[in-house]
């Protein structure tokens, strides 16, 4: 079913150039695959066709934080930030790269926004996680 699907989303994406959204799914299912190379490179070129798509700058944020490019996470959770500002995914991203690098003052401004925009929302569920994030960076700065 996936090999249908890629084949699908790969001719929607010579069909409608200038939509970034088979590109983005396309790069999805081979993250599931675990084709990480093809995965970054489709969720770039949904990027490049559509700059303010903040799920692609977020999943191929947590792509790189995946393989450990930390820097290259956070400025792909920035961008999806800068995309749409109530994207609160964005925020939670940053806050684990924050609490990576031992950024805790950093990690609990972000994760007590992004958590803020979970509760508004009402994505209940992240927003517990990122109160438990942020609890463990208040925590480490102590």
């Amino acid at each position: 079913k996936l090999e249908e699907a890629i084949a699908a989303f790969q001719k929607a994406m010579q069909l409608s150039r200038n939509a970034p959204e088979p590109a983005y799914h396309l790069g999805m299912i081979y993250w599931q695959q675990g084709k990480i190379e093809e995965a970054k490179k489709s969720l770039q070129q949904a990027i490049k066709i559509s700059p303010q798509y903040p799920e692609a700058y977020y999943s191929l944020g947590s792509i790189l934080f995946e393989q450990g490019d930390l820097e290259g996470a956070l400025e792909a959770f920035r961008e999806a930030a800068q995309s749409n500002s109530n994207y609160a995914n964005a925020y939670y991203g940053a806050g684990l790269v924050f609490l990576r690098q031992n950024r805790f003052s950093d990690a609990e401004q972000v994760l007590e926004y992004a958590r803020d925009l979970y509760k508004a929302q009402g994505i209940s569920e992240w927003a517990a996680n990122a109160e438990e994030l942020l609890e463990q960076a208040r925590n480490s700065n102590r």
